[in-house]
């Protein structure tokens, strides 16, 4: 979880015109996991399923978890990071 709050303090602290921007994080755990509450605001908590035919693969959770977000934000958004 330290990785998450980190990231999202940096990008917060050092993100510029895009410091403000709404953030999604996907995660198996749901809001289960402990101290996802604690996050800020703009930080939208999302499941994230990851098919078991691909599981295995190093990548799967971030290929999931990009395709989920162009899911999502395809019409309102310019970029994606």
């Amino acid at each position: 979880m330290l990785a998450v709050e980190l990231l999202i303090g940096s990008i917060r602290s050092f993100g510029g015109a895009l410091s403000g921007v709404p953030l999604l994080l996907f995660t198996e755990y749901g809001r289960a996991w402990p101290s996802l509450k604690d996050l800020d605001d703009g930080v939208r908590i999302l499941p994230l399923t990851v098919p078991d035919s691909i599981r295995g693969y190093e990548l799967a959770e971030k290929v999931c978890a990009r395709a989920e977000t162009e899911r999502r934000v395809h019409a309102a958004t310019r970029a994606i990071i």
